[in-house]
């Protein structure tokens, strides 16, 4: 809402982001940020607007305490209960090293698998590895076999669901020749950032 006008006002019809923004005596308590869709007078036969959603679940390592298996298994349950609410395609980085949580568990595999249908799986190394470090010492090699290893285990405990290199999601700085080496010789097609990583990157506009 702009000031001193009661509604929103666009020009076109078109898709525009909106920002919400809760304030309580002039501090902001919450914000967010999503998109309208402004339609003209005309009646047209546009097809449904189609979201996506693209998420990751925290990776609890290869030897995880009891605070990382309890956190595993939580947000597992909620991807559980994503699944049952709402059909939108999902990318999800799921950390290969869960692949015995669902092996272990034929409910939460199931509801995993029910989450994910039309969705993909992100590929990720099985080992947590960053990109940037493997690149500055030479071992693109060793990422790029952790990689593998990752989606083989993924497509073993998940079949039926796709594991792709089609995003990688920056969850912290990210240098230029790790970035270059993502997209080749790796072969990831998008780098996927929030705003806060994209701003702390170096040649951010």
């Amino acid at each position: 809402e702009r000031a001193g006008r009661p509604s929103l006002t666009v020009r076109t019809p078109g898709l525009y982001p909106l920002t919400i923004i809760l304030t309580v005596d002039d501090d902001v308590v919450a914000a967010t940020t999503t998109s309208i869709q402004a339609v003209g007078d005309e009646v047209v036969d546009d097809p449904p607007l189609g979201i996506a959603v693209t998420a990751a679940l925290s990776d609890p390592g290869p030897v995880p305490d009891a605070a990382a298996e309890r956190t595993a298994r939580e947000e597992l349950a909620a991807l559980d209960a994503y699944g049952e609410l709402t059909d939108a395609p999902l990318s999800l980085a799921l950390p290969p090293s869960l692949d015995e949580e669902l092996a272990d568990d034929d409910d939460l595999r199931a509801g995993v698998a029910d989450a994910l249908a039309g969705g993909e799986l992100l590929a990720l190394p099985y080992l947590t590895l960053d990109p940037s470090a493997a690149v500055a010492v030479g071992r693109v090699d060793a990422f790029s076999r952790e990689v593998r290893r990752g989606e083989d285990a993924l497509a073993s405990v998940l079949p039926g669901i796709n594991v792709r290199r089609s995003g990688w999601l920056v969850l912290e700085p990210l240098s230029r020749p790790a970035a270059a080496a993502l997209r080749d010789p790796l072969g990831y097609r998008l780098l996927v950032l929030d705003h806060a990583t994209y701003e702390s990157l170096p040649g951010n506009i």
